[in-house]
Formats: C-alpha cells, structure tokens, sequence
C-alpha cells in the first residue's frame, strides 16, 4: 500500500514474451558489438524487458562468485 497516493507501475513482467511459441519467436539482429538493433524497435525494446524479467528472478539467473 502506498501511504503517499503516489500511483506506481509496478514491475514488468512480460508474461506475453515469456510465452511465445518458438514458432512465434522473433530472431534478434544484433551490431558488431553484440548490442540488439532489429528487426525492428518495438522488438528490440520487448528484447531489453525480458533480458530485464530474466535478470530480476535468481532461479533463471543465479549470481556466483567465485573467491
């Protein structure tokens, strides 16, 4: 519950992408630098939020550091 009124988003989920079919996957075309630059900015951008949902759940993306 937020005390001050202040309406937030919440965190994105992209449960949509999540579900895609490998039928229904988009290949991503990458630049020289391995940055996503295609097919086209709607993609590129749905692309980054999923890279972002993966890195927010640890079961997906565990964090190890060796010593």
């Amino acid at each position: 519950d937020n005390k001050k009124g202040k309406k937030t988003r919440g965190r994105t989920m992209k449960a949509d992408i999540h579900a895609l079919t490998k039928k229904d996957q988009k290949a991503i075309i990458m630049n020289a630098n391995f940055q996503p630059i295609g097919p086209d900015e709607q993609t590129v951008s749905d692309f980054v939020e999923f890279l972002g949902t993966l890195s927010r759940t640890s079961s997906l993306c565990p964090l190890t550091v060796d010593k």
